[in-house]
C-alpha cells in the first residue's frame, strides 16, 4: 500500500453530499451523519474525494446480483446450451482432455485446491448462466472475455456464485470491476438512444443467430449468453427508470445514480410490456421476493424466448434466413418499461418539513434520505480504499497473469498502466509497468504512446524521466 494520493480537495463534503441530492433544496442532517463518520474514520481529504470527481473512479457497479444473472442464465428453461469454453481453455490449459495428473503443477494445484464450480471449469467449461454473471460487470465485450486469463476465470467463479465484495471482486480483477462501472449506461433502459440495455442485447443477440447460422454453436450459446445479461437487467426494477446516462462522470453522479437504483429496487416500479402486461418489477437481491413474482416468471420467460431463437437458428444452419437487423424479437415484447416514469413508490425525491421542538423547520424522515446515508456509509469505504490500494491490485494482477498479458486488449492494458502511474509511483510499480510493456510485443509503441500523458503528471523528475525512456522503448 502506498501513501499519498495525489489529487487535492475539491469542495466540502457536506457541499458533495448536497450534489449527490441533486434537486433537494437542502441537505438532510440525518443523512450527513456517515459521511462525519467516515471522516473520523479516514480522513477528510479521503471523504472528499469520494464525493467529489475522480477520474477512473465509481461507486459499485448496479445491477442483479451475480448469482441472481447466473440463475436468470440456467433457471429459465428452453434449449440446452452445454458448457461454454473460451479460447483460453486451450490457450491456457491445452492439456485439459487428459488426467489431471498430467496437468502442469500450477493447473493441478489450483484443481485440487478448486470448488466444483471451479473444477468443472477448468475441465469442462462454464455454463451459460455464469457467462451471463460474468458479462458486462467483469469484461466489457466478447474480445475481454475471449482473451480473458483462465486463471482470472477461475478466481472469479465463486465469487459469482456468492455474496462477493466489491473488495474481492476488485482484486480478482485489477481493478477492471469498478472502471466498468463507471460507464455502464448499457446496463439501463433510460439512456441515450442506441445505448440501452435492449440495444446491447439486440447487437448480441443478432451476432449470436449470425454465430448459429454458420453452425458454431459454442460462439453462439457465448454470444447470446452475454446478450441474455443486459436482457435481464432491463427487469431490474432499479434498471428501468434510472437516468443512468445524465448521472456519468463524477463519483457524486455515481453516488447518486446507486440511490436512485437502490430505491427502485426495494420499492419496485410499475411496469408494462409490448404484451400490455402489468406488474410491478423489483431488483437486485429481490429476485426470490413474493412480490417480484410476476416478475421473474416475465424475465425468465424472456430468456428463454432469447434461447429459443438460437436453437432454432442452429437447426436451420446456413440454409435458414439470415438474421434480419429490424427484426422485433419475441423476447422484446417482454421488455417493461415504467408506467408512468415521473412516479416513485418512495418518499422524499422533494424533502418535506415539520416544524422541531424549538420551533425551526426540520426535515421529515423519508426513504431517500436514508437510502442516501445507506449508500455513503456502504459504498463510500471501498472508494477510499481504493485511493490507496489500486495500484497494489493492478501490480498482483500483473504479477498473476504475466504469461497472458499481451493478449489482453490494449484498452485494458492501457487502464493498468495508467493506475501505476497515477499518483505517487514507485520503484514497484516502475517495475510492473516494464512487465506490460515486455509483454505487449505487437502494440508497444501504441501502448507507450497513450501511457504518456499519465507518465507526465509524475512529480519526481528523475521517475519521470525514466518512465518517459521506458515508454520510447529506451529503457
Amino acid at each position: 500500500m502506498r501513501a499519498g494520493r495525489k489529487g487535492a480537495a475539491r469542495e466540502a463534503a457536506t457541499a458533495s453530499a448536497g450534489a449527490v441530492r441533486g434537486e433537494r433544496a437542502q441537505a438532510d442532517g440525518a443523512a450527513r451523519q456517515p459521511v462525519l463518520r467516515m471522516q473520523r474514520a479516514v480522513g477528510n481529504a479521503a471523504v472528499q474525494r469520494v464525493l467529489g470527481p475522480r477520474p477512473g473512479a465509481a461507486g459499485r457497479v448496479q445491477r442483479w446480483e451475480s448469482r441472481e444473472h447466473v440463475r436468470l442464465g440456467e433457471e429459465s428453461g428452453g434449449a440446452e446450451t452445454g458448457l461454454l469454453t473460451l479460447a483460453a481453455h486451450d490457450a491456457d490449459l491445452p492439456q485439459r482432455r487428459e488426467p489431471v495428473e498430467r496437468w502442469p503443477a500450477e493447473w493441478r494445484a489450483l484443481y485440487e485446491a478448486g470448488t466444483p464450480e471451479q473444477r468443472r471449469v477448468l475441465r469442462g467449461g462454464l455454463t451459460y448462466g455464469e457467462v451471463v454473471a460474468l458479462t458486462g460487470d467483469m469484461y466489457a465485450g466478447f474480445a475481454e472475455l475471449s482473451r480473458a486469463p483462465l486463471r482470472e476465470v477461475y478466481d472469479l467463479v465463486p465469487l459469482i456464485h456468492g455474496h462477493a465484495t466489491t473488495e474481492q471482486q476488485e482484486r480478482a480483477t485489477g481493478g477492471r470491476y469498478l472502471a466498468l462501472a463507471k460507464e455502464n449506461e448499457s446496463h439501463f433502459s433510460h439512456t441515450a438512444p442506441g445505448k440501452s440495455n435492449q440495444d446491447r442485447w439486440r447487437d448480441l443477440h443478432l451476432q449470436a443467430l449470425a454465430a448459429a447460422r454458420a453452425g458454431d454453436a459454442n460462439l453462439a450459446w457465448t454470444l447470446n449468453a452475454m446478450a441474455d445479461h443486459y436482457l435481464t437487467d432491463a427487469f431490474s426494477g432499479g434498471h428501468v427508470r434510472t437516468p443512468r446516462s445524465q448521472l456519468m462522470g463524477s463519483n457524486a453522479g455515481n453516488i447518486r445514480s446507486k440511490i436512485l437504483h437502490d430505491l427502485d429496487n426495494t420499492h419496485g416500479v410499475r411496469v408494462r410490456n409490448g404484451l400490455g402486461e402489468e406488474w410491478v418489477a423489483y431488483g437486485d437481491e429481490r429476485m426470490d421476493d413474493a412480490a417480484n413474482r410476476d416478475n421473474l416468471a416475465i424475465v425468465q420467460e424472456a430468456v428463454r424466448l432469447s434461447k429459443q431463437d438460437v436453437a432454432r437458428a442452429l437447426a436451420a444452419g446456413s440454409g435458414g434466413p439470415a438474421p434480419d437487423e429490424d427484426a422485433r424479437f419475441a423476447a422484446e415484447e417482454l421488455i417493461p418499461r415504467p408506467v408512468d416514469p415521473s412516479r416513485d413508490r418512495w418518499t422524499g425525491r422533494v424533502t418535506r418539513w415539520r416544524k422541531g421542538a424549538d420551533g425551526s423547520p426540520v426535515p421529515v424522515p423519508d426513504d431517500f434520505s436514508a437510502m442516501t446515508s445507506d449508500v455513503i456509509s456502504r459504498e463510500g469505504p471501498d472508494v477510499v480504499e481504493g485511493f490507496v490500494t489500486d495500484d497494489d491490485r493492478v501490480r498482483d494482477w500483473i504479477a498473476r497473469h504475466a504469461g497472458v498479458l499481451g493478449r489482453q486488449t490494449l484498452p485494458d492494458r492501457r487502464r493498468l498502466g495508467e493506475v501505476l502511474l497515477s499518483g505517487v509511483a514507485g520503484a514497484e510499480d516502475l517495475a510492473a509497468l516494464r512487465t506490460l510493456l515486455d509483454a505487449s510485443t505487437e502494440d508497444r509503441a501504441e501502448l507507450g504512446a497513450a501511457l504518456r500523458p499519465a507518465a507526465r503528471g509524475i512529480s519526481r523528475a528523475a521517475l519521470r524521466n525514466e518512465v518517459m525512456k521506458l515508454l520510447a522503448g529506451i529503457g
